[in-house]
């Protein structure tokens, strides 16, 4: 039997090692034992029976027939009558009761509900709200309670919908302010009222508003996902002020936390003793204020030490390759397996009606579907509507823009393939959004970064397509491009994947007029894009030759890539017969006749004068 593997999972209780409230899985073995292990950040104890009987932890997880007191939660919300029932077992709590200095007005106010058990304190029910799925008027947003049974224990007895998905605790309370602060407090709905109360009273003397005071209901992983989904509802204050702990896995949940949150508007404070309500019983109330008012800008320092650098190379290195369609193979083996979903900055580089629009939207439609990033398209060309219908398209495989009566193209679109066809590309097969798309085309560079940034932080995503980056740089300096440039490293750095399409300047010809390879160095805009990217991709397409072949031929150069191999990359052709662009060497496998081949020795553009190798001998080494 292993540690705390073996055995009929009967709930979860607290951990006498690391104070974790709720963090300790228990077991029953085959042989009628219990055993335990607490999956809290930086412990891992395992209780053997005796020592969990020693602390009391069998107590909290048995009753008095020694079965277990565990209880799934409900997934529906709480009924009026169900709340209504639990109304009798509580008892009205006198103005001056206290549990463990948080008065009976902030246990009210906050909706606390103390259950006693022989005139003592037994058990504290926490309320949790949701407006989206509360459906009766009666309970005013709420859905469900999850309970603790005094001292410590959680995991059993939840009434109604409990989770995640809800409203962080206390949100209900202040869901139309918009004030200067709000207080995240990482300890729970305990130290959230206790935090409030020491506020409330610190500001009174001043006159004051009371601030208003939030905490995530579930764990480290769950609390993340629900502080991001309340995005709107915290960026509405001025300041949203963090109280978590200090040490190591304290730090490492703020970082989480502070990474689905607005930059600018985050402080951090860490309190002088334990926690908010450790304070409160420590007498400490004006310490505490004094913490609050001295929370400092969140900024990590840059350091790190040689133990810390290995934190996070196994992330790096297992992470899930960002995967290129499959007839881009050739040049997903380049990159050995794909793109870094760990952040990355990828250009791709091409002349205007040179093809690009068509394998960007081969790249998106892919990453719709396959990518483990969820993708943002920042669309500066077409609207949110016009990429929508172009997504459908290459799902149905119907170019639904070419119908000359808009009113046939809809019929099509809402047939019900066509209806298929839209949730297929709108939603995955647990509802989740697929994308999400940035309609911005007004050049203004704070505006677009500042919808970029929510969308990472609110939605999750990570993978942003910017098409084109180019309608923006035309508008901006060299210095204000490079600044942008900064702000992708700097977004690379915390887990970003850009995908930026820039278009050249004029294409260089020879004196003849006769057209010239594009390379990296000809994209409009500043050298620091193209110096500062892990990738740069650049297509040439020879599109005025007589030779429908070589006229529908697209050249792949890969000039850097970190981490792959550099050089010439893959040839795509598109079949005008399918309408969809191939591998080139696949497609000629192909052919029962190679006579439609052009003539090698004649070059598809002059590079002679920049000193690039000409674009016939580049097709040699395929």
């Amino acid at each position: 039997m292993k540690d705390g593997q073996a055995g009929e999972f009967i709930g979860h209780t607290f951990c006498v090692k690391c104070g974790s409230k709720d963090n300790v899985a228990a077991y029953k073995a085959e042989d009628g034992t219990y055993n335990a292990t607490c999956f809290g950040p930086s412990c891992g104890h395992y209780y053997k029976h005796s020592e969990m009987k020693e602390h009391g932890m069998l107590d909290d997880l048995l009753d008095g027939n020694g079965k277990p007191k565990f209880t799934a939660s409900k997934k529906e919300p709480i009924t009026f009558e169900e709340n209504e029932e639990l109304k009798k077992r509580i008892t009205n709590l006198d103005a001056d009761f206290k549990y463990r200095g948080i008065r009976a007005e902030t246990l009210n106010y906050f909706g606390h509900k103390v259950e006693f058990k022989n005139g003592q304190p037994y058990r504290i029910y926490y309320p949790e709200t949701n407006p989206e799925l509360c459906t009766d008027e009666r309970l005013h947003t709420l859905i469900g309670y999850k309970p603790r049974t005094l001292p410590k224990t959680f995991g059993y007895g939840n009434i109604g919908q409990t989770g995640k998905r809800n409203e962080l605790s206390g949100q209900f309370r202040f869901r139309n302010l918009h004030g200067k602060y709000i207080l995240i407090t990482l300890g729970g709905e305990n130290d959230k009222a206790a935090a409030y109360q020491m506020l409330k009273d610190g500001r009174k003397q001043s006159g004051y508003e009371p601030i208003p005071v939030v905490a995530p209901t579930v764990g480290e992983s769950g609390g993340v996902d629900q502080i991001r989904a309340q995005y709107d509802f915290l960026d509405q204050f001025e300041n949203i002020v963090i109280c978590g702990d200090a040490d190591k896995a304290g730090r490492a949940a703020l970082k989480k936390i502070c990474d689905v949150l607005p930059k600018d508007k985050i402080r951090v404070f860490n309190c002088t003793f334990k926690d908010a309500h450790a304070m409160l019983e420590k007498g400490m109330e004006k310490q505490f204020v004094a913490d609050f008012f001295g929370a400092e800008e969140y900024g990590e320092s840059g350091i790190k030490d040689s133990v810390d650098a290995l934190d996070g190379v196994k992330e790096f290195l297992t992470a899930p390759r960002i995967s290129l369609p499959p007839y881009m193979h050739r040049l997903q083996e380049n990159m050995r397996g794909g793109v870094r979903s760990t952040g990355a900055i990828v250009n791709i580089i091409a002349h205007t009606s040179s093809g690009k629009t068509l394998v960007c939207d081969n790249l998106m439609y892919h990453w719709l579907f396959n990518s483990p990033l969820t993708p943002t398209v920042v669309s500066l060309e077409r609207t949110a509507e016009e990429l929508m219908i172009d997504f459908v398209s290459m799902h149905m495989k119907k170019n639904l823009s070419y119908f000359q009566n808009g009113q046939d193209a809809w019929e099509v679109m809402s047939s019900p393939e066509g209806d298929k066809a839209q949730k297929e590309i709108s939603v995955d097969e647990n509802g989740r959004r697929r994308f999400y798309i940035v309609d911005e085309r007004d050049g203004n560079i704070e505006t677009l970064k500042a919808q970029m940034e929510k969308s990472a932080k609110k939605h999750g995503s990570r993978l942003f397509i910017i098409d084109p980056l180019t309608d923006l740089l035309r508008s901006l300096g060299n210095d204000a491009q490079e600044e942008f440039m900064s702000w992708q490293k700097y977004q690379k750095k915390n887990g970003l994947v850009f995908l930026n399409v820039l278009h050249t300047r004029k294409p260089p010809v020879d004196a003849e007029g006769n057209a010239k390879y594009v390379t990296e160095y000809d994209a409009l805009g500043s050298g620091t894009f193209v110096q500062s990217a892990d990738i740069n991709i650049v297509l040439n397409r020879n599109k005025n030759s007589a030779d429908p072949v070589e006229r529908n031929t697209m050249y792949v150069d890969m000039p850097k890539c970190r981490g792959g191999i550099t050089g010439p990359a893959a040839k795509w052709y598109f079949d005008m017969e399918t309408r969809e662009q191939v591998d080139y060497e696949d497609w000629a496998a192909q052919q029962p006749d190679t006579s439609w081949q052009e003539d090698d020795s004649a070059p598809a553009f002059d590079s002679s004068s920049s000193g690039e190798t000409i674009l016939a001998e580049k097709k040699e080494t395929f």
